[in-house]
């Protein structure tokens, strides 16, 4: 007997904006492994849609400050402010606006989620 996955709502979810192909796959196998279902941005164009889209699901968003050409950390932030969502920031290059340095250390970031360490804004 096949029966229909649970809905979405009963797991974590986190909206990831990446532009870099073999970074977003590596997150998700991690996020997917961790029990959370993942929304994936390649831009932030894409990211905001989505968040506009699934705000009501979407528990964290994470974000590389840089998307292509675009600083796309304090649009992304600012965004989930507006919807009361938190969201955390990586980047190779340490400036204000990020809350996490590259390489990311994976254990740190999943222990800080499943702690509710990431408080957003």
């Amino acid at each position: 007997m096949v029966t229909d996955p649970p809905p979405i709502e009963d797991y974590p979810t986190i909206l990831l904006l990446e532009d870099d192909q073999d970074q977003g796959e590596l997150f998700c196998e991690i996020a997917l492994h961790n029990g959370y279902v993942v929304f994936v941005a390649t831009t932030l164009e894409q990211a905001l849609s989505i968040l506009e889209m699934h705000h009501t699901v979407i528990d964290y968003v994470l974000s590389d400050n840089r998307v292509g050409f675009i600083e796309a950390g304090k649009k992304i932030k600012e965004a989930c402010t507006l919807k009361n969502k938190p969201c955390l920031i990586y980047s190779g290059l340490k400036t204000p606006d990020v809350d996490l340095e590259k390489p990311l250390d994976w254990t740190l970031l999943w222990n800080q989620l499943k702690t509710g360490l990431v408080h957003g804004t």
